[in-house]
């Protein structure tokens, strides 16, 4: 089996464990979702204030 092959695989069963989790557990699956948006925004929060105190 090849790498890129693999990948797909990967990324085919992870896409079928997020419909799974959707459609299952919405409550959850939302939740989790608006926590993950909340963690990628504090980062780029704090990579904004890193890149301005280093200009500053």
């Amino acid at each position: 089996m090849t790498l890129e092959r693999t990948r797909r695989l990967l990324l085919f069963a992870l896409l079928v464990f997020v419909l799974y989790a959707v459609i299952a557990e919405p409550g959850r699956a939302a939740d989790f979702a608006a926590m993950t948006i909340e963690a990628v925004s504090g980062a780029a929060l704090g990579v904004g204030r890193l890149v301005a105190s280093l200009v500053h």
